[in-house]
């Protein structure tokens, strides 16, 4: 009996980490218009670049070490990595 229910704690394990790997945790691009310079740095914290490249679609702007999206024709993201290439920091411009 003991062996059949370390059997089935492992395969819940197992399945739960298989089933987190499946999850997408870059927000879409509609999700992200209203976000404030806090959302992306709580949402986006440490994610890959490629994986909101992916999401996003190519940034309008990109230097060595930041990215930039017009959100509309009001507002843009700069997002900031770190060498790894995860997000580091997150700037919104608003225009008036």
């Amino acid at each position: 009996m003991k062996k059949l229910i370390a059997l089935v704690l492992v395969l819940v394990c197992i399945l739960s980490l298989s089933a987190c790997s499946f999850k997408n945790d870059v927000p879409t691009f509609d999700d992200i218009q209203d976000y404030t310079e806090e959302d992306f740095e709580i949402y986006l914290n440490r994610v890959k670049r490629d994986a909101i490249i992916k999401e996003w679609g190519e940034p309008s702007k990109t230097s060595a070490d930041t990215d930039t999206w017009v959100l509309n024709e009001k507002r843009t993201v700069t997002i900031i990595y770190d060498t790894s290439n995860r997000v580091k920091d997150a700037e919104v411009e608003t225009k008036e």
